[in-house]
Parts: structure tokens; sequence; C-alpha cells
């Protein structure tokens, strides 16, 4: 009887935690590039910063860097 009672808490306590809503989800930063304003705004720092940031998110990119530095 211990058991049942022990399996139907965690049961219930199971079904509650799978019926949260889901976390928030986190915004990259492509989706954040997409909602500046206009790109006349931006300073050459922040274009430097930005394309920096999409080179180093970029995993094509971080492949073909380690490639061409082992050809050199």
């Amino acid at each position: 009887m211990k058991r049942l009672i022990a399996g139907l808490a965690l049961s219930c306590a199971a079904a509650v935690a799978y019926a949260q809503e889901p976390s928030a989800t986190v915004v990259r930063f492509d989706d954040v590039q997409q909602q500046t304003p206009s790109m006349a705004t931006l300073t050459p720092e922040m274009w430097m910063y930005m394309q920096e940031m999409q080179r180093h998110d970029n995993p094509q990119v971080a492949v073909r860097r380690k490639a061409e530095e082992r050809a050199q």
C-alpha cells in the first residue's frame, strides 16, 4: 500500500512538472541583428563586433579556419 501511494505521488509530481510551460527561449544574435532599426546607425566598431560574433557562432567558419591553419 505504501508503494502504491508513493508511486501515485511520484506520478502526480512528474505530471505537474511536465505540464509546466516551456522555459524562455534564448535569443540568438542573428535575431537581434535583424531587429536593428537600420544599418546606417551602426558605428564601424559595432559592425565589426557583429561580424566577429557571426563568425564566432558559425561552426562552418570554425572548421574552415582550422583547416586553413593546418594547411599553412
